[in-house]
């Protein structure tokens, strides 16, 4: 992560990102995707349905895809959905509607 809004990060090494908010939001500069990419999985927690938008460039840049968030009740799961097709090198941010933590998430 190179940038943020309204998040914190826990742990060392191994560590999750907590205390989300609706409208905070994590930047990525200079993903790879040299061999492209058509889904990500996040891997996810949270208490009630929510969802994470993410797009290119910016917070407001461009939408490729979103992520319906269920009630996770308290344990971490893995949520895969496609994406629009995304190649070469993009800066990603996940910009997210409720509270939730994320653990990571994997582009494929």
């Amino acid at each position: 992560m190179s940038n943020q809004a309204g998040i914190n990060v826990s742990g060392l090494g191994d560590t999750v990102v907590t205390d989300i908010d609706a409208g905070d939001w994590i930047k990525v500069n200079g993903a790879s995707f040299s061999k492209g990419a058509s889904s990500v999985t996040i891997r996810v927690k949270s208490s009630k349905e929510a969802a994470i938008k993410i797009c290119t460039g910016t917070a407001t840049g461009t939408a490729i895809g979103y992520a319906e968030v269920p009630n996770t009740n308290g344990s971490f799961k893995e949520i895969t959905v496609p994406v629009d097709s995304i190649s070469g090198s993009q800066n990603i941010c996940f910009i997210f509607s409720d509270t939730m933590e994320v653990d990571w998430w994997q582009f494929s």
